[in-house]
């Protein structure tokens, strides 16, 4: 449970948006979708899910994360070497491990502690996430909206996955920018900004 909200709390903080689910819910997921796969409190990995997270998760470049003892037990014995299978290092390893395996990566730390605001930041930035700003921030993107939320104010640069025709400040109704994939914009300390962005030819 601390490491579940210790990891949501601080993936809020990567400028970076994310998704929430349980384990259940992968199988009817899009998970080509997906860069960065944060798989906490995974002790439990019988052969089934095993079979699952080879053919649908660590699989097609994905980054999968894990902490603690992931695949500890197969639901009838307990066995720590198991744990090198998923997080490519050895259980208790220190620091924050990256093992590239076959077709997929692993990062593996011992204590959740370790995934902080900027090291979850830089797995997600090699992982190939995009990353909307270069200082922590919350952010929420879907389809032609954007949320961005900073602790600290002042210009800031934004940076979009593709250029918008138009973005368009949603409390103002002010044209921030045009025909870009990045803008610089103010923010006020702290401060929400909220924008429209819309794709296609910019009108006059």
């Amino acid at each position: 449970l601390a490491f579940g909200q210790h990891l949501r709390n601080n993936l809020g903080r990567i400028a970076a948006p994310h998704d929430v689910y349980s384990f259940d819910d992968l199988p009817v997921l899009d998970m080509d979708r997906y860069k960065l796969v944060c798989l906490n409190s995974t002790l439990l990995i019988t052969p089934a899910r095993a079979k699952f997270l080879r053919e649908k998760v660590c699989a097609n470049g994905c980054t999968v994360l894990w902490c603690y003892a992931p695949g500890v037990t197969d639901g009838k014995t307990l066995d720590a070497a198991r744990v090198k299978t998923w997080a490519g290092v050895a259980f208790k390893t220190p620091g924050i491990s990256a093992t590239q395996m076959d077709g997929w990566r692993s990062v593996y730390a011992y204590s959740h502690k370790l995934f902080t605001p900027e090291t979850l930041t830089k797995i997600a930035s090699d992982a190939g996430v995009h990353l909307y700003l270069d200082k922590p921030a919350t952010v929420f993107a879907n389809g032609g909206f954007l949320a961005v939320h900073t602790k600290d104010g002042g210009e800031k640069t934004v940076r979009l996955p593709r250029a918008a025709a138009c973005v368009t400040d949603l409390l103002t109704g002010d044209v921030v920018a045009r025909d870009t994939d990045t803008f610089t914009t103010f923010f006020a300390t702290p401060d929400t900004r909220l924008f429209g962005l819309s794709f296609g030819r910019a009108k006059e």
